[in-house]
């Protein structure tokens, strides 16, 4: 119809040009004069005037005719460019040069909201709102963008178009200048679509990348991807840990044939080409050598497979210099869970709410000792100790009542499949599903290890206090001692005249009674003495063979004939530096308590043994370093000691047997004389089992147990001064004497002081006279070191310095003393000892 109504609308107007023409000849015809075009047509022969007008009627047809085909034409093309625009996918707005709106297909009214009846006119940033995705601010108006550049351009990335309805669209979009025929822009065409489900798929595409790079890097296994010509383009923290560089130097630079040992790299380099040839003829799990960048050979176990659609492989290595045993789970493929929960060293257990065993790895078999079979049909409790399961399922009750969901930690024991007890720590966490409680998964570890090491702890830690008390003991007791013996001294010596002088023998009785007292009483506080490590003693180097030898006979006699004594001596026994008289007594003393232990009568076994102790030894022996030492063992077969007496047995006073038949000071006393030895004494004892006592002795080197004869009494002149001048410091009288003797009787001349003070007045005067300082390390006021210290620091500095010391619970130490290249000699010292150092130190 419209087309009909444009018709009769162009015929109406080829009517309406017919009638100007005709009307215009008749003007021509009267200016006929002034125009030479007209002049040609109106200057034809008279009575031509209709031919001309018909003529003339026929050209305007024709013209008419000709407009309306280009009427059509134009339509047509119109009509095609819509259906062009509205079929076109994206959408489509133009504007002006001024960004108002000339057109806009369906799509992008559909996308922006807007009518295109209402839109037409409307500024392009009314109805084309768009705002960055991520700052949600307002995007620069895009005609602008496309008139300043001149050219087609995308618009802004990460695009959000809200629609006049507030619905928003994830869009692409670009925008492009339209031009006249003379080139110049009249306008801006914008297409754009609704990309919102390709950017949501690539934003989860891009999370999902950075999901797995995030478990790429951060699982505990070291993992690379490997490029077809051997190039590692990507490796994760682990991997370069394992090698040594870093992903700087790993990634893009090196290949991984060069960290392959030479024995696997051939047999590799064709798994590697297989892969990529042949699929699946290349294994993708096996075992190479791997050197670091240290050089160190790692036995490797790696799972290698090609990324599909990719000449790539990824290739995760595993370290197995200690986990060998994951070889199987491995070979088989299982889960990353199930392979880490079948090679844990930790029992793992899953069991349901009536407690009846879901899932137990392979430690928990080897604990238990039953089959996985066997186990799945057992109940947790089975596994308990009985006494306590009723608290274990009382707590478990309780956490379920309450929804408990956090770990239980708590120790107990399981009791594995012949009732024997592993001592464990537990973490039970509770599993729920829906809200509801499942079940409980058991993370168990032994601790049976770790529990008897705090217990020998406990142990060792009581020994040092016992040790630390016969320490505060032996003082108390030396000091009463010292006082005792000054008693007794006035009490026997007045005792002893006024019997001389008595003549009624009652008198004389009692004062036999008072001084036979007074001599127990003296034995007392020898026994005190040697106790508090503070009797005089004199060492020598013995054999104690030969001493325990020669008092075998009095020791049958004083145990009594139904006990026998065997000895058991090693035949080339080490010698030590003691007081003989002193190991009789501990061998009588033990022999006397042996017997006490035996009223039925028994066997007691006299040994010794060389021994030497390393350090892994010396853990396993209370208070032992490790060396060299004799170890005398006596052992009986009595009725033996529960641990609570065997604390005890070395307390001053301690005794089982009645306040009449002894004093509690036998195994004191045996405790000093070994501790004034440098040794160390241990019992072990079970009741009814007998006790064996220990004792270890420090063996002497072998130049020094060699018995001093009268010849090496002479080499002593080989230590002879020649008048050098030595300063002693000494503060107890008769040591000083001692030592003034020796160094008078080898040829040294001498200064003596009994304190620092005085030796430094001394030093003032003499100080170019002295070669060596010869001090004790105990003084009152300042100490021989710090004397010693503050005369090296004065001009003479090649002074040589001795320092001794009898006190082997000095706050200064020996190595100390040695630290400072000072010399030391332990007190007591016979002349050779002296002479020696004094030599040594003077003259090397």
């Amino acid at each position: 119809m419209k087309d009909q109504i444009k018709i009769i609308l162009t015929a109406a107007g080829c009517g309406i040009l017919i009638w100007i023409a005709d009307t215009l000849l008749d003007y021509f015809i009267f200016y006929s004069n002034s125009g030479s075009f007209l002049k040609v047509l109106i200057l034809s022969p008279p009575g031509h005037e209709i031919y001309i007008r018909i003529l003339i009627f026929l050209v305007f047809i024709l013209f008419g005719y000709f407009i309306s085909e280009n009427v059509k034409k134009q339509k047509l093309e119109r009509d095609n460019f819509k259906r062009t625009l509205n079929s076109i996918g994206d959408a489509v707005i133009s504007t002006d040069v001024e960004g108002k709106i000339l057109r806009m297909n369906p799509v992008a009214e559909k996308l922006t909201g807007w009518d295109k009846k209402e839109a037409i006119g409307e500024s392009i940033e009314e109805v084309f709102n768009i705002v960055n995705v991520d700052t949600r601010e307002k995007v620069k108006n895009p005609v602008t963008k496309v008139l300043e550049q001149g050219k087609t351009v995308g618009l802004a990335n990460h695009t959000v178009l809200i629609s006049k309805n507030g619905e928003e669209y994830q869009i692409s979009d670009s925008g492009a200048p339209i031009y006249d025929e003379d080139d110049n822009i009249t306008g801006v065409v914008l297409v754009f679509r609704d990309v919102t489900e390709e950017y949501q798929l690539r934003e989860k595409l891009k999370q999902n990348e950075q999901k797995y790079r995030t478990v790429f890097e951060n699982t505990g296994t070291a993992t690379i991807i490997i490029e077809e010509d051997t190039t590692i383009s990507l490796a994760n923290k682990e991997f370069t840990k394992l090698l040594g560089l870093s992903k700087e130097e790993i990634e893009g630079k090196i290949s991984w044939t060069e960290f392959v040992a030479e024995e696997d790299l051939g047999r590799m380099k064709r798994y590697h080409r297989l892969r990529r040839e042949k699929g699946k003829e290349a294994p993708n799990q096996y075992e190479f050598k791997m050197i670091d960048i240290e050089g160190e050979r790692h036995n490797i176990f790696i799972v290698i497979d090609m990324i599909p659609g990719t000449k790539q492989t990824v290739a995760s290595f595993l370290d197995i210099t200690e986990r060998k045993q994951m070889e199987e789970e491995l070979k088989q493929s299982e889960q990353k869970y199930r392979r880490l929960v079948e090679t844990t060293g930790d029992i793992i257990i899953v069991h349901d709410r009536e407690g009846t065993i879901t899932f137990a790895n392979q430690s928990t078999l080897s604990f238990t000792k039953y089959t996985k079979e066997e186990i799945l049909s057992k109940n947790i409790k089975q596994f308990i100790p009985e006494d306590e399961v009723e608290s274990l399922l009382k707590r478990k009750q309780q956490r379920e009542e309450q929804k408990d969901r956090f770990r239980f930690n708590y120790e107990t024991a399981f009791l594995n499949k012949d009732g024997e007890r592993i001592e464990v720590d537990i973490q039970a966490t509770p599993l729920f599903e829906n809200n509801e409680y499942k079940s409980s998964l058991i993370v168990a570890r032994d601790i049976t290890e770790r529990k008897q090491a705090q217990k020998e702890k406990e142990e060792l830690q009581e020994q040092l206090y016992q040790k630390q008390k016969l320490q505060s003991i032996g003082t108390l007791a030396g000091g009463i001692a010292h006082d005792f013996n000054n008693l007794l001294t006035v009490i026997l010596g007045m005792s002893d005249l006024a019997m001389k002088r008595a003549e009624n023998g009652k008198v004389k009785s009692n004062l036999e009674e008072v001084i036979d007292s007074g001599k127990k009483a003296a034995d007392l506080a020898d026994q005190l003495l040697l106790f508090s490590r503070e009797k005089d003693t004199e060492f020598e180097i013995i054999n104690i063979n030969k001493t325990i030898q020669a008092l075998e006979k009095m020791l049958e006699r004083l145990i009594g004939e139904d006990i026998a004594i065997h000895d058991e001596f090693e035949k080339e026994l080490w010698k030590i530096r003691a007081d003989e008289g002193q190991i009789e007594q501990i061998v009588t003393n033990m022999a006397i308590n042996a017997r006490d232990a035996m009223p039925e009568g028994g066997d007691l076994y006299l040994r010794t043994q060389n021994i030497t102790i390393d350090q892994e030894q010396a853990r396993t022996i209370p208070d032992v370093k490790p060396g060299s030492y004799v170890r005398l063992e006596i052992e009986d077969t009595g009725h033996g000691m529960d641990e609570e007496t065997q604390d005890k047995i070395f307390d001053p006073f301690f005794t089982t047997k009645g306040r009449a038949e002894g004093t509690g000071m036998g195994l004191s006393v045996v405790h000093g004389i070994v501790k004034n030895h440098d040794g160390l004494i241990n019992v072990y004892s079970e009741p009814e089992e007998g006790t064996v006592f220990r004792i270890y002795f420090p063996a002497v080197k072998q130049e020094e147990s060699q018995q001093k004869s009268e010849q090496e009494e002479e080499n002593l002149d080989k230590y002879r001064g020649q008048s050098e001048t030595v300063l002693i410091v000494e503060d107890e009288h008769s040591v000083l004497k001692y030592i003034e003797n020796v160094l008078s009787a080898y040829n040294y001349s001498y200064y003596s002081a009994k304190t620092a003070e005085e030796a430094l007045d001394i030093w003032e005067t003499k100080e170019a006279e002295f070669e060596l300082l010869l001090s004790d390390m105990i003084l009152p006021g300042r100490n021989g070191l710090e004397l010693a210290n503050e005369l090296k620091e004065d001009k003479n500095s090649d002074l040589d310095v001795i320092l001794s010391s009898g006190y082997s619970d000095n706050k200064i130490s020996s190595q100390e003393v040695r630290k400072k290249g000072y010399r030391f000699v332990r007190k007591p010292f016979d002349i050779g000892d002296l002479l020696q150092s004094i030599y040594e130190a003077i003259h090397e």
